[in-house]
């Protein structure tokens, strides 16, 4: 699905879509030491200047079931396994609309990111486990290009909304 990524057939086109746009600018008056907490596949290392030097955190069983990776240390968001002062910097990139109660958060794109990421996973679940429901995978890519797209254009045409806002962005600056 890596070729699908930026396009409204991907279940997380919504999440993908400013993506390289949203790193830039993110990382790129970072230096020292960058803890990017929830790092996943650490794309941000891409992103940052030579002054910088990147350490990921993520949960264990989501980089080595999910995503496959390893990241420089794991642990928990919610217990830092750092001693006060350590870290220049802090990215949380859509990490915190999985954390508990970040206010209750999430616009009609986020609705269909996380509709499409839902129904992904089951489908991916039946696939893995030979359910003879996997056979309904044909219809998933016609399923996540319709609620994109409706998603995308309702958006477009409704005003300005925050009450579910998607794609947190932090960067944490020690003063």
């Amino acid at each position: 699905m890596g070729l699908l990524r930026k396009t409204p057939v991907h279940p997380q086109w919504f999440a993908f879509l400013r993506e390289d746009k949203n790193l830039r600018a993110s990382c790129k008056a970072l230096n020292g030491l960058v803890l990017d907490i929830g790092c996943a596949e650490g794309k941000p290392r891409r992103y940052l200047p030579e002054t910088a030097e990147y350490l990921g955190l993520d949960y264990f069983d989501t980089a080595t079931a999910w995503y496959k990776t390893r990241p420089s240390v794991f642990g928990d968001a919610q217990q830092l396994p750092f001693a006060n002062d350590t870290v220049d910097h802090v990215l949380l990139l859509d990490v915190l609309e999985h954390l508990p109660g970040p206010d209750r958060c999430h616009p009609t794109e986020t609705a269909a990111l996380a509709a499409n990421i839902a129904i992904s996973k089951t489908v991916l679940n039946w696939i893995a486990t030979r359910n003879p429901l996997a056979i309904l995978a044909i219809l998933l890519p016609p399923l996540i290009l319709v609620r994109n797209c409706l998603a995308w254009l309702t958006a477009a045409l409704s005003r300005s909304d925050d009450m579910m806002p998607y794609s947190y962005r932090m960067v944490w600056v020690k003063a």
